[in-house]
C-alpha cells in the first residue's frame, strides 16, 4: 500500500458529458506502462494505492511536445497522444501500430442511485472512460468473474460479496478490474487496471459492440495501461507493479483435508490415524469455526478443545500441519478479554460517519464490531493475539474467511457504506474502498506470522482480496457446491486468477455445499490434485468427503491421484519459484503459453501445470472420453508414453479413474518418490525424460520451510540436452547454490517406446538399465558434480 512516485508527463483539464471540468494527469511508470488519472470532482484526490507495491519508480526518459491542445509523449517503447478538454488518448508502439485508442466522447459521468445489494449496474453512476475495442478481441483476468475464460462481450459489476449460491452471473468473493486484451491476429496485447477499490463496472462490448468501458462508481478514475509483446510479459510487468507471491512452505503444497467442522479434538486424532493407516498422503488438517468458544476469535472451545497444545503436538509428531480459521468480526462481550482489549484502543473498530461508538454488525458470534485493518496499529495488535492464541500452541497457518467483509444485518451483506476507515490517514468511506478489506486482513495475518516467526514462511489463506493480495496470502475460491456445473466454473476461476497475477489459488475438491456422489468426487479428485492449492472441504450437514468416504473404489482413485501430487511436488515447487520471480501462473491457460494459436484463445477446460504438463479433465457426468486440443509440437501421454502430434484435436480415453495428462516432448520433469507427507526424507529425485529434439527442465530446491533461500541457501539445476535418431544426451549440471537436499540418487526414467535402448552411460561409464512399464529406468549417485548422460538407441 503506497503512494507511487512516477514520472509526470501531462497535467490538464477535460470536460465530461455533464459539462463538468475534470483534472487530468498522465504519468509514466516505465517506458511501456502509463497511468491516467481523471478527477471525480474539480481536482484529483490523494494519490494512494493499495495495489501498487512500489513506492518509487526510476525516472522515464520521455520527449514531450504540445501543439494546438494535443500533447505527444514519446518513450523508447511508445508514442502517446493526448488531447485535453474534449478528451482523447491514443497509444502507438515503436512500430507505429495502434495499441490503444479511446472512443468518441471518451470521458463521461452519470449520476446514479444509492447502492443496493447486487443491483443492476445500469442504476449506478460514476466516472467512465470509453475505448475502441477491436473485433474478436479476447479479454482475460478479472479474478473471480464470469462463466468463461474469455470475458469479451459481457459486462461485469465488481463488488466483493459473500454469496454461496456461486452462480456465474453474480458477484464473487474476489474481483479485480485487471484485464489482458489479446486479438486473434497475433498483434501484441495490452493490459488495463482500474485502480479504484470501490464499486466498478467493466464492459467489454456489451453496451455497444466495438467499445469497452471502465467505470468507477466512486472516487477518481485511475487507469493503468501496460503494453508488452505477450501475456507472459504483461503478467511479469503487472506483478512488477503489484508484487508477487513469496515461496510457500513445502507442506502447503501437499494434500489438505478440511470440514466444517471436525470436532471435538478426538475427531482430529481419528482423521490422523485413518490417513496414516490407509497410506493416503496428507500434510494438513484444518480447524473450522467450531474450534472457537462461541465463535469468539482467538479462543479455543474449553470443552471440545480443552488441550490445544497437546493435540497440536500429537498431530505434529505424525507429520500433520494445521491451519485455523479466523473471521474479522469480534463478538461484543464485556467478559471477553480480546473484545475488551480492542475496545479500549481508539480507532480499532470501524465507526459510521458522525458516530463515536463502533458499528454493530452480525455474523457467526452474534453482534460484533469490525476491526479497521487499514490501520497499522490494528494489524499489529491483531497479529499479536494471533500469535499468543494460535501460533504459540502450534498452529501453522491462518485461514481468513468472511472478509469481503460479510455482515448479515446489512441489506448489502457488508459494512455500511458510510463506515470510515483509517486509510493512510485519508479517511475514506467503506463505499470507496470496500474491495480492499479482505486484503488488509490478510496483510494483518501475514505480518502477525512474520512477527511471531521471523524466519518461517507465512501461510495465509484468504477468501477475499484486491490487486496485490498475492503479497500476503493465497486465495481459495470460497464456498463452491457439489454440483457438476461447479467444476468447469472452478477450473475457469483458477485460470482467471492466474491471469490476474494471483498464481496460488484453488477450489474445494468435492465441493463445499450439497452432497457429492462417488463419480463426482472421483472426477474432482482427478483434476483437483493438479491445482496449486489441493484441499478437500465440505459443509456441515453434508456427507463426508474424506478420500475413503465413498467406498474402496473411489478411495483407490483418490490415493492414486494424491500420490501423483506427491510425485510431482519437485516440478510443482519449481513452478512456484518461477511464479515468485516472474508472476507466471502455476495453472496456465493454454493462451498464456501459446498466444499465437487462436484456436485455444477461448479454451478454459484444460490447462498447463507449469510449462510442460497439460491437464484435460472430465467435468461432466457419464463421460468416458473427451476432446483435447494439443498445441503445436509433439506431446507424450503421461500415463502410457504414447506420442501425439499437436496443433490438432484428439479424442482422449478417460474412463473413471483416468484423467488425460500430456507432457511436452523435450521436457525433463523432476519428480519424487511417494511419501505420506512432505516432512519425510526424500533420498531420491526422479528425472522423467520425455524425449524431443531439444531437452530442457528446471529444478529449484531449498529447505522448504525457512527464509534461508533469501540468503542464497538454495540449489538450482537447468537440465539441457538433445536427441537424434541414434542417441539422447542429457546434462545434469552441478547445482547453482550451496543447499544440499539429502539426495543420494538420481533416478532416470526414459519415456520413449518406439526406440529400443542399446546402452546407457553416465560420464562415459556404462550404467545398468531395466524396463519399468513403458519406460526405461536407471540410477546414478548424486555427487553434486556435472553428470553427462548418454542413451544409445539400437537393437
Amino acid at each position: 500500500m503506497t503512494s507511487p512516485q512516477l514520472t509526470p508527463v501531462f497535467a490538464g483539464t477535460a470536460f465530461t458529458n455533464d459539462g463538468a471540468s475534470r483534472e487530468v494527469a498522465l504519468d509514466l511508470a516505465t517506458p511501456s506502462c502509463l497511468r491516467l488519472r481523471v478527477s471525480r470532482g474539480a481536482s484529483l484526490g490523494t494519490d494512494v494505492s493499495y495495489a501498487i507495491a512500489k513506492a518509487e519508480f526510476p525516472k522515464v526518459d520521455a520527449q514531450v511536445t504540445e501543439e494546438d491542445g494535443l500533447t505527444t509523449i514519446k518513450t523508447g517503447a511508445l508514442t502517446v497522444t493526448l488531447r485535453d478538454e474534449s478528451f482523447s488518448l491514443q497509444v502507438k508502439d515503436q512500430y507505429g501500430f495502434v495499441r490503444y485508442e479511446t472512443a468518441e466522447k471518451a470521458l463521461f459521468h452519470t449520476e446514479g442511485e444509492p447502492r443496493k445489494a447486487n443491483e443492476d449496474p445500469d442504476h449506478l453512476g460514476g466516472l467512465g472512460l470509453r475505448r475502441l475495442m477491436p473485433a474478436a478481441e479476447r479479454v482475460y483476468g478479472l479474478a473471480e468473474t464470469g462463466e468463461s475464460l474469455d470475458k469479451a462481450g459481457r459486462r461485469y459489476a465488481l463488488w466483493n460479496t459473500d454469496d454461496p449460491v456461486h452462480r456465474p452471473d453474480q458477484h464473487f468473493y474476489c474481483q479485480i478490474p485487471f484485464s489482458i486484451h489479446l486479438t486473434p491476429d497475433a498483434n501484441p496485447p495490452h493490459a488495463a487496471f482500474l485502480d479504484n477499490p470501490g464499486f466498478t463496472v467493466l464492459d467489454f462490448g456489451y453496451e455497444k459492440e466495438g467499445e469497452a468501458i471502465w467505470r468507477a462508481g466512486t472516487g477518481d478514475l485511475v487507469l493503468w495501461l501496460l503494453f508488452e509483446d505477450s501475456p507472459k510479459e504483461l503478467l511479469r510487468a503487472w506483478t512488477d507493479l503489484t508484487g508477487r507471491i513469496n515461496r510457500p512452505p513445502m507442506w502447503a503444497l501437499g494434500y489438505h483435508q478440511c470440514r466444517w467442522s471436525y470436532n471435538p479434538d478426538e475427531r482430529f486424532r481419528e482423521l490422523a490415524r485413518e490417513f496414516r493407516t490407509r497410506k493416503i498422503p496428507c500434510d494438513c488438517l484444518y480447524f473450522d469455526i467450531d474450534y472457537m468458544y462461541g465463535f469468539r476469535v482467538f479462543t479455543w472451545d474449553p470443552v471440545q478443545f480443552s488441550q490445544p497444545y497437546k493435540l497440536l503436538a500429537e498431530l505434529k509428531d505424525q507429520g500433520f500441519h494445521t491451519v485455523a480459521i479466523v473471521d474479522p468480526g469480534v463478538k461484543i462481550d464485556p467478559d471477553y478479554q480480546v473484545y475488551k482489549d480492542f475496545l479500549e484502543r481508539d480507532g480499532f473498530f470501524l465507526t459510521r460517519t458522525g458516530e463515536t461508538e463502533p458499528y454493530v454488525g452480525e455474523v457467526w458470534p452474534g453482534e460484533v464490531h469490525f476491526p479497521d485493518f487499514t490501520n497499522p496499529e490494528v494489524r499489529r495488535r491483531w497479529g499479536a493475539y494471533q500469535g499468543t492464541t494460535l501460533l504459540d500452541p502450534g498452529v501453522d497457518g491462518i485461514w481468513n474467511d468472511m472478509n469481503e467483509p460479510s455482515c448479515w444485518n446489512d441489506p448489502r451483506k457488508t459494512l455500511p457504506l458510510d463506515a470510515t476507515h483509517h486509510d493512510f490517514g485519508v479517511g475514506r468511506s467503506h463505499e470507496e474502498i470496500h474491495q480492499i478489506y479482505g486484503m488488509a486482513m490478510a496483510q494483518a495475518s501475514c505480518e502477525g506470522i512474520e512477527a511471531e516467526r521471523p524466519d518461517a514462511r507465512p501461510f495465509v489463506i484468504t477468501r477475499s482480496g484486491w490487486a496485490g493480495v498475492q503479497r500476503y496470502a493465497m486465495l481459495w475460491t470460497g464456498d463452491n457446491v457439489s454440483q457438476w456445473y461447479s467444476m468447469p466454473l472452478d477450473v475457469m476461476t483458477n485460470l482467471s486468477m492466474g491471469m490476474t497475477g494471483i498464481p496460488f489459488t484453488g477450489c474445494d475438491i468435492g465441493g463445499f455445499g450439497n452432497d457429492a456422489d462417488r463419480e463426482m468426487f472421483a472426477r474432482w479428485m482427478e483434476w483437483g490434485v493438479f491445482q496449486p492449492f489441493c484441499r478437500a472441504h465440505s459443509a456441515m450437514g453434508t456427507r463426508d468427503q474424506e478420500p475413503w468416504a465413498f467406498g474402496p473404489g473411489v478411495e483407490r482413485i483418490a490415493r492414486k491421484m494424491i500420490e501423483i501430487r506427491m510425485r510431482l511436488l519437485p516440478a510443482i515447487y519449481t513452478a512456484f519459484v518461477e511464479a515468485s520471480e516472474t508472476g507466471a501462473p502455476i495453472n496456465r491457460p493454454l493462451v498464456y503459453e501459446f498466444p499465437e494459436d487462436a484456436t485455444l484463445h477461448r479454451i478454459g477446460d484444460q490447462w498447463m501445470l507449469g510449462s510442460d504438463l497439460l491437464v484435460a479433465p472430465v467435468l461432466t457426468p457419464g463421460a468416458e472420453r473427451r476432446p483435447v486440443y494439443l498445441p503445436a509440437g509433439e506431446w507424450v501421454d503421461f500415463w502410457n508414453g504414447e506420442r501425439h502430434h499437436g496443433a490438432r484435436w484428439i479424442l482422449a480415453e478417460a474412463a473413471i479413474g483416468h484423467v488425460p495428462v500430456y507432457v511436452r516432448a523435450g521436457a525433463v520433469v523432476p519428480m519424487a518418490p511417494v511419501r505420506q507427507h512432505t516432512g519425510e526424507p526424500c533420498p531420491e529425485t526422479y528425472l522423467d525424460i520425455y524425449p524431443g529434439a531439444k531437452l530442457s527442465g528446471r529444478l529449484v530446491e531449498d529447505d522448504g520451510a525457512t527464509r534461508a533461500y533469501e540468503r542464497g541457501e538454495e540449489a538450482r539445476y537447468a537440465f539441457t540436452g538433445e536427441e537424434t535418431a541414434e542417441a539422447l544426451r542429457l546434462t545434469i549440471p552441478a547445482p547453482q547454490g550451496p543447499y544440499r537436499s539429502g539426495r543420494e540418487l538420481w533416478v532416470f526414467r526414459l519415456h520413449r517406446q518406439d526406440r529400443p535402448v542399446a546402452g546407457v552411460t553416465a560420464n562415459g561409464e556404462n550404467v545398468a538399465f531395466s524396463a519399468e512399464g513403458p519406460s526405461i529406468r536407471w540410477t546414478v549417485p548424486d555427487t553434486r558434480e556435472v553428470l553427462a548422460i548418454e542413451v544409445r538407441y539400437g537393437a
